[in-house]
C-alpha cells in the first residue's frame, strides 16, 4: 500500500556544511551481502547525534501533519556513503523496492554535490511483468545483487543486471542537489540513477508505523 507522495525538499538542513562533516567522519560497516550498494554508519543517527535525528523527522513529518503526531513510528536513520563504479552499468543503481516489514516511506538526503544523473529514478515494471517480484528470477537476482555488493561478482553479472533492468520503465528522474530531501513510500520502485563520479554522501531513514493508515497522506478524503 502506498500511503506517501514522493516528496522533494530542497535546502533541507539549516547547516549542510556541518552535517556533510559529520558524514565524512563517522565510522562506516564493511561492505557485506546486502541488497543496497556501498557502506551505511555503524551507529544510527540517534546515537551519533541524537539532535540532528529528532529535527530531520519532526521536519519530515511536519510536511503531513500539524503539530505532534501520535502515530506510533520506528525510524531506522543511518549515513551512507557509495563509491562511483567505472564501468557504466555498474555505476547504476539496482532497481528494488524497500523491503522492511509494515514500512510506510523512505527518505534520502543528499550531503553533497556530485555529477548530473547521480539522484534518484523511480520507476514501474511493465505490463509484461507485474508478478516478477514473487518469481524464481527475482529472487535469484536478489542472491546475486547482495554478493556483487560484498564484493563478488557473478560470472553473468552484467547479463542478470541488464535482464532485471530491462523489465522496468522509468517514470521519474530526481536530480540530486546538496541539501536535498526526497521521500516516498517504501513500495515504490526506484534506483541511485547512477552513482556519480565521486564519493555519494547520503541520509538515508525508514519509517515503520503500527497504524493501519486511514491518517496517512494519500488515505486522506
Amino acid at each position: 500500500m502506498k500511503y506517501f507522495p514522493i516528496t522533494i525538499v530542497d535546502d533541507f538542513f539549516e547547516n549542510p556544511d556541518d552535517i556533510l562533516k559529520l558524514a565524512k567522519e563517522v565510522d562506516y560497516q564493511s561492505k557485506g551481502e546486502y541488497t543496497y550498494p556501498g557502506c551505511v554508519s555503524n551507529l544510527t543517527v540517534d546515537k551519533i547525534n541524537f539532535d540532528l535525528f529528532v529535527y530531520t523527522m519532526k521536519k519530515t513529518l511536519s510536511m503531513y501533519w500539524e503539530g505532534e503526531c501520535n502515530e506510533n513510528f520506528e525510524v531506522t536513520m543511518q549515513f551512507q556513503k557509495i563509491e562511483p563504479h567505472k564501468d557504466t552499468l555498474l555505476n547504476k543503481g539496482i532497481i528494488h523496492h524497500d523491503f522492511i516489514e509494515n514500512e510506510l516511506f523512505s527518505g534520502v538526503i543528499y550531503l553533497n554535490e556530485n555529477s548530473t544523473d547521480s539522484g534518484t529514478s523511480f520507476y514501474e515494471l511493465k505490463d509484461s511483468y507485474k508478478n516478477y517480484n514473487t518469481s524464481e528470477e527475482f529472487f535469484k537476482h536478489l542472491e546475486v545483487t547482495k554478493q556483487y555488493h560484498a564484493g563478488r561478482e557473478h560470472h553473468n553479472l552484467k547479463s542478470i543486471l541488464r535482464k532485471h533492468r530491462n523489465k522496468f520503465q522509468e517514470i521519474m528522474k530526481l536530480q540530486s542537489k546538496k541539501n536535498r530531501m526526497v521521500l516516498y513510500s517504501s513500495g515504490d520502485w526506484h534506483s541511485q540513477t547512477t552513482y556519480g563520479q565521486n564519493t555519494r554522501y547520503t541520509i538515508r531513514y525508514f519509517c515503520r508505523s503500527n497504524s493501519n493508515g486511514k491518517n496517512f497522506p494519500i488515505c486522506r478524503v
